[in-house]
């Protein structure tokens, strides 16, 4: 796919890709404003996939990205608060996009990339992709184990709660309960959702503590003016390495 008339914007200025990229079938590609320097940085860098221009700015402190051709293709807003809460800094560590399937703008839909892969994966998928695929059903928690903090790809240190709307005008709910039925954390509430959209939970209580070893409850509950109230569960396992 020829990526000519692809443009790159902070909300100040936009740039235009360089003329002539190709990008295969399934394949990635890297953009860098300087890569030398990035692979000194990075030498885990796949270098077919690397080309250099001038990018917009992105501060640090956060700033608005998108793209576009003729209409816009994309948008996300970025933070520090998209990272994970174990992380001491966010320094050095990439943003990634859980889901290609789901907009750029949901909060839920980005992460940290994980320390197994240095934190970053220049020109390879993501280490925290995920797919949204969601059938019929309402919510969705795949798999369901994880360890908060894990530093092994053999487990998975957050987990993606995907959920899906049949109607629009749709408001929710969303929880996480211990096995005694308290509240341990909530999520969104009294929210407007998307039709689709995905939600990252790491393992930390509302006390910004991390939770016991054991079995949670999930409950989302969805209203609205053209549909009565309804209750959606799913279970997650919270583990830790021996």
């Amino acid at each position: 796919m020829s990526l000519n008339g692809l443009r790159i914007g902070n909300g100040n200025e936009e740039v235009m890709l360089p003329f002539g990229i190709i990008i295969e079938p399934f394949a990635y590609i890297l953009l860098t404003s300087d890569t030398l320097k990035y692979l000194l940085e990075f030498p885990q860098t796949s270098l077919n996939t690397l080309f250099e221009f001038a990018l917009p700015i992105m501060p640090n402190e956060g700033e608005m990205l998108f793209l576009r051709r003729d209409t816009l293709i994309d948008v996300m807003n970025y933070g520090d608060e998209l990272y994970s809460s174990l992380l001491a800094s966010t320094e050095g560590i990439s943003l990634e996009q859980l889901s290609q399937e789901m907009s750029g703008s949901i909060l839920g839909n980005w992460y940290s990339a994980a320390s197994t892969s240095n934190f970053t994966t220049p020109g390879y998928q993501n280490s925290q992709f995920r797919s949204s695929s969601m059938g019929s059903t309402s919510l969705r928690v795949a798999p369901k184990f994880f360890i908060p903090g894990s530093r092994t790809t053999a487990y998975d240190s957050f987990r993606s709660i995907f959920y899906q709307m049949n109607l629009s005008r749709t408001y929710g709910n969303l929880m996480i309960y211990d096995h005694r039925g308290r509240l341990i954390k909530q999520l969104f509430q009294n929210s407007l959702l998307d039709y689709a959209g995905v939600v990252i939970w790491d393992g930390i209580d509302a006390a910004g503590r991390p939770v016991q070893v054991r079995s949670y409850l999930i409950v989302l509950e969805t209203y609205g003016p053209k549909q009565s109230f309804q209750t959606h569960y799913q279970t997650i396992v919270v583990g830790f390495h021996p």
